[in-house]
This record gives structure tokens, C-alpha cells and sequence, in this order.
């Protein structure tokens, strides 16, 4: 018997069970190639069905807008915990935020963000 001739109720898993109880009580009709192949069966079914659900899981989705340079940070239970990055300024963010449980703050992420390099100094020649 191995897992390709059996006709078990809950179908190959059952068979693959079925094979590993019997090679574990020594059965001689069990053989350790086929109680190999069972365990390997086993075994990629549940890295296959692991990694299934690794894929399936939803994605987290991005806090802050790259397109905006100051995001508010409402919170509470009222309005809702949330960042809004539609700002381009903080006074623009300040005036919105005026009266909410809310800051301002300026963006992490924001796209078109000049990024400052040091400037190179020259040494004269000695």
C-alpha cells in the first residue's frame, strides 16, 4: 500500500496519515522508502500551504502620501485615527487642524524632497 493505491475517506492526506501510523508500529508491509515519501509529502503540503497563506495575507497599506510635504495626524474616536498628507505647507495644515484633535507634521516620505549634499571643498595645492 502506499499513497497513490489508497482509497481513504478524507482522501491522500488520510493516506499519507495512514502510512506514517503503520510505518511507526513497525508494520513489514510499510517500507522506509515509502514512509520517506509520505513524510516528504507531508511535509511540501504544509510548507506549500504556509506559504499560501503568507501570500494570501493583505497587504498594509502606506500611512503617509509621498506627493505631500505635511501630513495631519487626526485622532480620536470620533473622527477617527488617521493621517491625512494633502498639505503642502504647515501653516495650510495648521489652519485645517484649527478645532480637531489633530498635528501637524512634516512628511517622512515625501517624494520630491530636495535632498541637501555637502558641498565639496577644494584644497589648494602645498
Amino acid at each position: 500500500m502506499d499513497a497513490t493505491d489508497c482509497n481513504h475517506p478524507v482522501g491522500s492526506w488520510g493516506c499519507i496519515v495512514t502510512l506514517l501510523r503503520k510505518s511507526r508500529r513497525g508494520s513489514p508491509a510499510i517500507n522506509s522508502a515509502k514512509y520517506l515519501e509520505a513524510v516528504v509529502k507531508l511535509v511540501s503540503s504544509a510548507i506549500l500551504a504556509a506559504a499560501t497563506l503568507l501570500v494570501l495575507s493583505p497587504a498594509s497599506a502606506q500611512t503617509y502620501d509621498p506627493s505631500y510635504p505635511v501630513c495631519m495626524h487626526v485622532y480620536g474616536d470620533k473622527l477617527g485615527d488617521r493621517m491625512d498628507c494633502i498639505f503642502t505647507s504647515l501653516e495650510q495644515c495648521a489652519a485645517s487642524a484649527s478645532g480637531l484633535p489633530a498635528m501637524c507634521l512634516i512628511n517622512p516620505y515625501y517624494a520630491h524632497a530636495s535632498k541637501s549634499t555637502p558641498a565639496r571643498r577644494h584644497r589648494g595645492r602645498r
